[in-house]
């Protein structure tokens, strides 16, 4: 299915014509693609760990340089051969304590099967957010 962004875009600025300020900023933004991920779930949730309470620049900046570090472009829980080698590449980047603690305790639950892998895919949103919201770290921000 091929998605019409200007269909969307036009939509959402006829609705909001009544809201002259939401409008303004809607036409300043312009159009806004998503695009999918390739990233597995270990590595989404690192990702999204990262970038709590920082600017989405610093946030970028932070995961190339993770990205970087593991000469790789699109990571996944395979670039991490252990637990040892995992935090080490955070540090190095300066990741906090409690955010290694987070993601540590989610590479664990991985690789011990506690969060399968195979199940979460064939979960509805409702039931993928409140699997995960029992993590540390994960929450309905």
């Amino acid at each position: 299915m091929q998605i019409n962004y200007n269909e969307i875009h036009n939509l959402i600025l006829s609705k909001c014509k009544s809201l002259p300020k939401i409008y303004e900023q809607i036409e300043i933004n312009g159009k806004i693609a998503l695009k999918k991920t390739e990233l597995d779930l270990f590595s989404f949730l690192v990702k999204t760990i990262i970038s709590q309470q920082i600017s989405n620049k610093i946030s970028d900046i932070i995961w190339k340089k993770l990205c970087n570090n593991l000469y790789s472009n699109n990571l996944n829980i395979a670039n991490f051969k252990n637990l040892k080698f995992l935090i080490k590449n955070l540090k190095k980047i300066n990741i906090s304590k409690r955010k290694t603690s987070y993601i540590c305790s989610i590479y664990e639950s991985i690789k011990n099967n506690e969060i399968e892998l195979n199940a979460i895919y064939k979960m509805e949103n409702d039931e993928i957010r409140n699997f995960l919201e029992r993590f540390k770290g994960i929450g309905p921000w």
